[in-house]
């Protein structure tokens, strides 16, 4: 790859190649380049920003390495997950991670754990409360569990988060419970 590489400095998807090659050897600061070119050369090649965030966390670089992470789209539970443990970092940057990670997780059914991240993105960020609690609510009513969903559901409504699917869930959640 370094020969083509060499002959070809403007090639997007064997930047990438060669990025991902050092970064399985462990060259940690050729790959962090690598993939720095990639993103230069296609700044739509999710693959080539995903890992550039995570060579940038990996080097400890974690405000960059956070920054990147918060501008993909949708970024990979792996990587949310070693984000959301970095030390040092602001209360409020972590928990748009943590609110992330549960929307990762739940994409992956692991609904307890997206659960948890909601109520950790919660406690880190009063302000994101009311969003948290809208996906608890609606997590939840997916699960049928609409039981479960009446606390979160309400206190979304409480914060001002409440939209058409919110209200159907708590609708559905007091209608089961005797309050319709």
């Amino acid at each position: 790859l370094r020969s083509q590489m060499g002959a070809n400095q403007d090639d997007a998807l064997l930047a990438l190649a060669a990025a991902e090659a050092a970064e399985e050897l462990g060259e940690i600061e050729r790959a962090q380049s690598l993939f720095d070119r990639a993103v230069e050369l296609d700044p739509d090649s999710r693959s080539a920003r995903a890992g550039r965030a995570r060579m940038l966390l990996e080097a400890g670089r974690n405000d960059e390495g956070v920054a990147a992470l918060s501008a993909l789209e949708s970024p990979d539970a792996a990587l949310l997950e070693m984000a959301v443990e970095l030390p040092n970092l602001d209360p409020s940057a972590r928990a748009k991670l943590h609110w992330q990670f549960a929307a990762q997780l739940e994409a992956r059914f692991e609904n307890e754990r997206a659960i948890e991240q909601l109520e950790r993105a919660a406690e880190l960020d009063t302000s994101l409360e009311g969003v948290t609690a809208r996906d608890a609510a609606l997590l939840y009513t997916r699960l049928g569990e609409p039981d479960q969903a009446l606390a979160p559901a309400e206190r979304a409504a409480r914060l001002g988060a409440a939209d058409a699917p919110l209200l159907e869930a708590l609708g559905a959640a007091r209608h089961r419970g005797g309050d319709a």
